[in-house]
C-alpha cells in the first residue's frame, strides 16, 4: 500500500491541560511499502529500498503485516523531498498497481 497523506492541525491556544498554544500546519507525507522479498523471483528487495531511502534521504523501516509478512517502508515528509518524488515517479513511472496508486 502506497499511501500519500495530508494532515491539517489546527490552531490551539494554550488552557489549563495544554501549556503551550498550537499553530495551524499543513504536513504532506508519501509513504512507499513494499515486500522485503519479490515473490516471483524469490529476491529480496532490501537492497534497493535502502538505496532508495539513501536516494529520498529518509530511513528504511520495516513492518509485519497481518499475513506475517516483512514490509520494508520509506516515507518522505518535507514539502520539497514530496516535489521531488512527485517528479521523479512523472519522469520514471512506477509499475503494476503502484502506478494505478500512484
Amino acid at each position: 500500500m502506497d499511501i500519500l497523506g495530508l494532515n491539517i492541525q489546527k490552531k490551539k491556544d494554550k488552557s489549563d491541560t495544554r501549556k503551550r498554544s498550537v499553530s495551524e500546519s499543513v504536513t504532506l507525507k508519501f509513504i512507499l511499502n513494499q515486500r522485503s522479498f519479490d515473490k516471483p523471483t524469490s529476491s529480496s528487495m532490501k537492497p534497493f529500498m535502502e538505496s532508495l531511502a539513501l536516494f529520498l534521504s529518509c530511513n528504511l523501516t520495516s513492518y509485519t503485516d497481518n499475513r506475517n509478512s516483512e514490509i520494508l517502508c520509506v516515507s518522505v515528509s518535507s514539502l520539497d523531498s514530496v516535489k521531488f518524488l512527485l517528479n521523479y515517479f512523472n519522469q520514471y513511472p512506477l509499475i503494476g498497481d503502484k502506478l494505478n496508486d500512484f
